[in-house]
């Protein structure tokens, strides 16, 4: 829970009251015509329902795509902040899809609803009317899934290293690694390069706030305390990675590029103009104009 907490920090500092932190006050979502269309559940009751759905998700074996658009609805039922649900519900359920498959990590659910936003807060409504019932949020949540995949297929499969996806780092394919054994390899032996390229990397972008800076310098320079947290991984274990060429740096610059794309739209679409005044975006090791 502190993770959902810190994340919220993340993306609403400076922005609104009680950042990082559960709302102290009931809210109610209202309509065009000044009615409440739904209300979040009491404010003492907020930290133990998100603990118990955070706990749900850990443990359902019901299959990502489900369990992720459930988790994703019952945060916006639940209402847990004072303002914020909606971006950190989606947030949630890309880190979710992300784990299960990696290619979610780089096709944001922010990016998915832009592309419906009518029809997402529709579903909403919908799954609200009458008994609570979230069927009709995920059949949504799946259609836009399916008929956006597409769009970002291509950048997905550019992230990534070219190695096949459970191919370990210590095999050395495409790297050139000798069979010594790493450090970075004995603390995690399953690690995979498109794991590293295709997971980590992106739930970390999500998290820091410096744009204009290279990833590589956000990475080794600025925020490496928040890297070490998010992807289990310190400097070394990056420098290290660098080493191994497990990151193409033209397909990492792309793809970077398209990331801070997709971002800005989808924080457009919310309202938020959180980057003012940005006029370059740093990639993976160079900085270029925003236009």
């Amino acid at each position: 829970m502190s993770d959902l907490l810190r994340a919220h920090a993340n993306l609403t500092e400076s922005l609104i009251g009680e950042s990082g932190h559960f709302r102290s006050v009931g809210v109610a979502v209202v309509g065009s015509d000044g009615l409440p269309l739904h209300r979040g559940a009491p404010s003492a009751q907020v930290p133990a329902l998100v603990e118990q759905l955070l706990d749900w998700g850990k443990a359902s074996p019901v299959h990502p795509l489900i369990k992720s658009s459930a988790v994703h609805y019952r945060l916006e039922y639940i209402h847990p902040f004072r303002d914020g649900n909606g971006r950190i519900g989606r947030l949630w359920q890309t880190l979710i899809l992300a784990q299960w498959n990696p290619l979610f990590a780089w096709m944001p659910i922010e990016t998915l609803v832009h592309h419906h936003q009518a029809l997402y807060y529709q579903a909403l409504q919908d799954s609200q009317a009458g008994t609570v019932d979230c069927r009709p949020f995920i059949d949504f949540m799946l259609d836009a899934i399916a008929n956006s995949l597409y769009k970002f297929i291509d950048v997905a499969t550019r992230t990534v290293a070219d190695a096949p996806a459970d191919v370990p780092v210590n095999v050395g394919v495409n790297m050139g690694a000798n069979e010594q054994v790493l450090e970075l390899l004995r603390q995690a032996p399953n690690l995979s390069a498109k794991e590293v390229a295709t997971c980590c990397i992106p739930a970390f972008m999500y998290l820091t706030d410096f744009r204009e800076n290279t990833l590589q310098d956000v990475i080794t320079k600025l925020e490496p305390d928040l890297f070490l947290t998010v992807t289990g991984l310190t400097v070394q274990d990056f420098h290290l990675l660098v080493r191994l060429k497990v990151f193409n740096t033209e397909q990492m610059n792309q793809a970077v590029f398209a990331f801070r794309r997709y971002e800005d739209a989808s924080l457009r679409y919310t309202g938020i103009e959180s980057h003012d005044g940005l006029s370059h975006y740093g990639l993976y090791d160079t900085v270029v104009a925003k236009d």
